[in-house]
Parts: C-alpha cells; sequence; structure tokens
C-alpha cells in the first residue's frame, strides 16, 4: 500500500493507493507539497519473517 499526505494553504489531505504506479499518477495531478510513503506489514509474531 502507497500513501500520499498532502498539505496546502488550507488543509491536509491524506489519500491511499494500492500500486506504486497509481501513486505517481496521482503524484502528477495533485496540487500542494505532497510526501509519498510506502506501509510494508511485517508480522513480528512470525519469527521466518525477519531475515
Amino acid at each position: 500500500m502507497w500513501v500520499m499526505t498532502v498539505h496546502s494553504k488550507s488543509n491536509t489531505k491524506i489519500f491511499e493507493f494500492e500500486t506504486e504506479d497509481e501513486v505517481l499518477e496521482a503524484y502528477k495531478r495533485i496540487q500542494g507539497y505532497k510526501i509519498i510513503t510506502e506501509v510494508i506489514g511485517l508480522d513480528v509474531r512470525d519469527s521466518n519473517s525477519i531475515k
């Protein structure tokens, strides 16, 4: 999952995207100061997932 946080003069909005391509396309269209974050889930209870 990808999250874009957009700051403008009057507010802050957060958008969620499933793919990197989707967030990059939206980045081109959306006005304001933008931060893109990739959200990675890790199940810490599963010791095999930590390498």
